[in-house]
């Protein structure tokens, strides 16, 4: 009732100074104000001074402390928090109420006051055991709750280390971590022990992402350069073949439609999509630069050569051309073995004693096959000393020998001819193996 009389004389002072106020009446006003304070306040003393005016707030406070000890969970403290609030609000409009009022017995003023000292040394007694229950009860279910999110976490980074299979997905998850792992630090920041885990945790995860980061851009380089090399050499060839085109329509269909042109626009595409711009640039531009210089190269062709490129044309002359690769090989000339340029008559004789020992075999073309030895002879033999006989016995013999003579390209066996004759011949020398015996 006090504190509202306070209120209702301070509005009035607000109006008062408002223009056009009615200032008469407001100090009239004021005046019954004060008159009605002032009898309130000398029944607040009378009342005050009697043995039960603290009895309502010393039983509230007595049963704020027993619910407060009775509390058993986190959230049952909020209510009692609330209502020791309310109290401990009332009580310091009281304090303030009685600390104003004109009491001239000093004797009566202490007494009201070490009443109100006791109402608050037991309000602070109840919030005291609500802190420490509630910290209690705090400490039990966060280290509950606490273990149930760091178990979510964990399960929560190695997913994010499933789904993270490009560098930019790793940097995304990690953030998403970090900021999980930071919401983790701010709900149970109260304890020492789990700031410590989240700390090692977050170093972990740190540590893990970074980790597939770097290996993904390691793998993303060196697809990227097995891929540069492949086009690479991709670009050769094409280079090589549209120089033989004859027509521009050939280039154009070639580079339209050709298979080996349509590898070099997916090499580019995949070097994009790893993030390679620069090569993936530097390689669609050589592929155009390649087509450009295929035309360029036809015209001249066709200003200066005739004959399909058989000669060239020099005013009324023509020349032979010599379209092969120049390389260094060896021919049989005169009985003996020379060095020879291709598409030259460059003749030089092997002089080399060594050499010269090998002369047997320089009328022998292939490894599989002399003057003596059929090469289905060899391909049965030779099957014959690397397999055990047994397992021969039970096999399909022409399979066997069309399976070992695929392998063998250099020694020049023909499918239904030698693998044939050489079948028959491990037939027969199968049967003779094991009628010999001992022999």
């Amino acid at each position: 009732r006090l504190a509202e009389l306070h209120r209702a004389r301070g509005r009035l002072v607000t109006v008062r100074e408002l223009r056009y106020a009615d200032t008469a009446r407001v100090d009239g006003l004021v005046g019954e104000l004060d008159t009605a304070f002032a009898e309130t306040a000398q029944r607040a003393v009378r009342f005050l001074q009697g043995e039960d005016a603290f009895t309502g707030y010393h039983a509230e406070v007595a049963a704020l402390i027993t619910a407060a000890g009775a509390i058993t969970t986190v959230a049952e403290a909020t209510p009692v928090a609330e209502r020791l609030d309310e109290q401990s609000a009332g009580l310091a409009v009281l304090t303030d109420v009685v600390g104003g009022l004109d009491i001239a017995d000093a004797v009566v003023r202490t007494k009201i006051l070490e009443r109100v000292g006791e109402v608050t040394g037991a309000l602070n007694r109840a919030r005291a055991t609500l802190d420490a229950r509630r910290r209690e009860l705090l400490a039990a279910e966060g280290r509950a709750e606490f273990a149930a999110e760091f178990a979510l976490l964990a399960q929560a980074v190695t997913a994010g280390l499933a789904v993270a299979d490009t560098p930019e997905r790793c940097d995304e998850q990690l953030g998403r971590l970090l900021l999980q792992l930071e919401n983790l630090e701010s709900r149970f920041g109260e304890f020492d022990d789990f700031l410590t885990a989240l700390g090692e945790k977050r170093t972990d995860v740190y540590e893990a992402f970074s980790s597939r980061k770097q290996s993904l851009l390691d793998e993303r380089a060196r697809r990227a350069d097995r891929l540069a090399g492949s086009a690479e050499r991709i670009l050769g060839s094409v280079t090589r073949r549209v120089g033989s085109l004859a027509s521009a329509e050939e280039i154009n269909t070639y580079f339209a439609a050709d298979p080996m042109v349509a590898k070099l626009r997916g090499v580019v595409a995949e070097l994009r999509e790893l993030g390679d711009q620069v090569r993936a640039e530097e390689l669609e531009g050589r592929v155009k630069a390649a087509r450009q210089e295929a035309g360029r190269a036809l015209r001249d062709r066709l200003d200066l050569y005739g004959e399909g490129g058989e000669t060239i044309r020099l005013g009324r002359h023509t020349f032979a051309v010599n379209t092969q690769d120049i390389d260094l090989t060896l021919v049989p000339h005169d009985g003996s073995m020379r060095f020879a340029i291709t598409g030259t008559d460059y003749r030089a004789p092997v002089r080399d004693e060594a050499f010269e020992a090998t002369r047997p075999y320089w009328d022998q073309l292939l490894v599989s096959e002399s003057p003596e030895v059929y090469r289905a002879e060899y391909l049965a033999t030779s099957i014959l000393a690397e397999r055990p006989a047994a397992a021969l016995v039970e096999a399909d013999l022409l399979d066997v020998v069309r399976e070992t003579a695929a392998g063998r390209y250099d020694e020049g066996y023909a499918r239904g001819v030698h693998d044939h004759d050489a079948a028959a011949i491990l037939a027969a020398l199968l049967r003779l193996r094991s009628a010999a015996g001992l022999l």
